[in-house]
């Protein structure tokens, strides 16, 4: 990749010649810190803590305790699915980089990189995590009005109650105004006070991180932003790729479509 002879940082190495750099010897060296570092820990670890946080909260959920518990335990997922989009969006820029492999015999340096559409397939998991915690921060705060919820089933609701309660303009029934078949004696059980003072708190924080997130999605897609320029250059420049070239601009506007649609309120 590119040629490194005109820097004069004298700790970089020329780059070698093609034919170094496509022997198995070299590509055996390549220096790939990935699989090992902290932004890897953290996502797999962020990411199984946050699964076992959904289930504990829908048993409890099934199991009848007071919404403040269940409630807690919701706050909790939705800070972990957001380590869980730090170090995605930290991965994804990685892997949107380029790979060294130093050759000592030919004092020379061979630069790698993942091809574009790999790169464009590693960061779509953070960046969907990201919409399913957007989402998902904005159900776990109104259920705190509305009432908790299961958040592995979902469930076909009759149109003319959607209308009723305002489904249609909220795009959720997580409002106080749903409106039921009939009615019972059953009560929702109230949450405590101090559980509602710590609520702005948590919605303090929640707008610090999210500054932070901004600031990791903007360097994350200047990296891959970069990549997919390059992956739609290459398939435009191909006669027979048109189809390929709307599918997946139509997919790009789908995905910034979704991304502000739960942004929205």
């Amino acid at each position: 990749l590119g040629g490194w002879q005109g820097n004069t940082n004298s700790s970089v190495l020329p780059a070698c010649e093609p034919t170094v750099c496509i022997q198995n010897t070299t590509q055996s060296q390549i220096l790939n810190d990935l699989p090992h570092s902290v932004s890897m820990f953290t996502y797999v670890l962020s990411t199984g803590v946050w699964m076992c946080l959904k289930i504990i909260h829908d048993i409890l959920a099934l199991a009848n305790q007071h919404e403040q518990i269940t409630l807690s335990i919701g706050f909790a997922s939705i800070f972990i699915q957001m380590l869980v989009v730090f170090s995605g969006m930290s991965l994804a820029m990685g892997a949107s980089e380029v790979f060294a492999a130093s050759v000592d015999e030919e004092s020379c340096t061979c630069w790698y990189k993942l091809p574009d559409f790999d790169v464009l397939l590693v960061s779509s998991t953070p960046f969907l995590m990201l919409y399913t915690y957007m989402a998902k921060k904005k159900a776990v705060i109104t259920a705190v009005l509305s009432g908790d919820y299961l958040y592995f089933q979902q469930y076909d609701v009759p149109l003319h109650l959607v209308r009723q309660s305002s489904g249609l303009s909220t795009s959720t029934l997580l409002t106080v105004d749903v409106v039921g078949n009939r009615q019972t004696e059953d009560q929702r059980p109230r949450v405590g006070q101090d559980f509602l003072r710590r609520i702005p708190f948590l919605l303090t924080f929640s707008r610090l991180s999210r500054v932070i997130m901004s600031l990791m999605i903007f360097l994350a897609a200047h990296s891959i932003g970069a990549r997919l320029v390059a992956l739609v250059s290459i398939v435009a420049s191909d006669p027979n790729s048109g189809v390929f070239l709307v599918v997946s601009c139509w997919l790009l506007l789908l995905g910034i479509f979704m991304f502000f649609l739960a942004d929205i309120g």
